[in-house]
């Protein structure tokens, strides 16, 4: 899927006006969520620069490091705040943002991939698992010599080949109890 969910205004915007004033809702959350999932992964690196370079007034409050810095830590301390924010940033994490980089962005994912009985798995990456062993989905040569991919856990539960196919955002939308 291409990270280019809606199309950029072609016009000249007037004072005051942003280009998401008239997006859908749809957009605007999809948006709202790259921006967050962006911040989240600049976090981590733009920390671990200050780290190594404490000294440099770049990464102090008032240089371009550090301001940018206290910017992501504003920006986030509502969803990293455990008491506040139902549990924080890991059951957003484990439930929707960890497969929806590979709908949000292109090409910085993990190729995550899901079997029809909803198992997911990430075909770039190992998986790992409670043991501390690694998990890739098992490949499987078509007859017509293309690749495909089945479900390593249903292979293990149950010995079955349950076919593979890349993550929609439809595999990431809540479920109902029933469902």
């Amino acid at each position: 899927m291409s990270s280019h969910l809606w199309k950029w205004p072609f016009r000249k915007l007037n004072w005051g006006e942003t280009p998401w004033d008239d997006l859908p809702r749809e957009y605007l959350v999809r948006e709202v969520q790259r921006m967050y999932a962006a911040l989240v992964a600049a976090r981590g690196p733009l920390k671990t620069g200050q780290r190594s370079d404490a000294r440099n007034r770049y990464w102090e409050r008032g240089g371009v490091g550090g301001d940018a810095i206290e910017k992501v830590e504003q920006a986030l301390s509502p969803y990293f705040d455990v008491e506040h924010a139902g549990g924080g940033y890991e059951p957003a994490y484990h439930s929707f943002f960890r497969y929806a980089v590979d709908l949000l962005f292109d090409g910085c994912g993990s190729g995550w991939a899901v079997c029809d009985r909803g198992d997911m798995v990430g075909l770039y990456g190992a998986v790992p698992r409670p043991s501390g062993a690694q998990r890739q989905p098992v490949r499987v040569e078509e007859e017509d010599g293309r690749l495909s991919y089945c479900c390593p856990l249903c292979r293990e539960r149950d010995g079955s080949e349950s076919p593979m196919r890349l993550i929609q955002w439809s595999d990431l939308t809540p479920r109902r109890s029933g469902d």
